[in-house]
């Protein structure tokens, strides 16, 4: 186990993303979240519900392996595998009736979910890499210092809706 990022680091780390986060989505003007396309066929809702039900699984994954509880099960059907396309299909598919501002704020309250799970995790916890297999060989610590935990948004959808929001003004 090395040393890494100190918890109160970690947790300025996910301050910033959840501050990035807002200011993003903050530049969209409400009338543009339902029907204007922002990323393939999705708009802004879409985009949103997506990162929800990925973030959450993620986050209940890995707090299910680093306390050494059962995990969760996926929210898709166990069919679709590990295939991502069919997962996001579903994700698409499934729709949400719930309001696009509601969806904004329960992926902007995972932030606080994530800031809650590390919160509470002792520094062998956060620092083994054995501890959360999903991390593919890092440690929660690690994960979220490389910011790696924010990846899907800033490495898969950011460039979009910084087109969508440029395609705006």
């Amino acid at each position: 186990m090395t040393a890494g990022p100190t918890k109160h680091e970690l947790l300025q780390i996910i301050d910033e993303e959840r501050n990035y986060w807002t200011a993003l989505i903050a530049q969209i003007d409400p009338a543009r979240m339902t029907g204007e396309v922002v990323e393939g066929d999705w708009d802004v809702h879409d985009l949103v519900s997506h990162l929800v039900v990925w973030r959450y699984r993620t986050i209940g994954i890995v707090a299910a392996q680093a306390l050494g509880l059962e995990e969760p099960e996926d929210p898709w059907p166990g069919e679709l595998g590990e295939d991502l396309d069919a997962i996001n299909a579903w994700i698409d598919q499934r729709g949400t009736d719930e309001p696009t501002a509601t969806l904004i704020d329960r992926y902007t309250a995972s932030f606080s979910d994530l800031r809650d799970l590390v919160d509470c995790l002792d520094a062998a916890q956060l620092h083994d890499p054995d501890r959360a297999p999903l991390l593919e060989g890092m440690s929660v610590a690690e994960a979220v210092g490389s910011r790696r935990l924010f990846d899907h948004l800033h490495e898969e959808h950011e460039h979009a809706v910084q087109a969508f929001i440029a395609r705006g003004t």
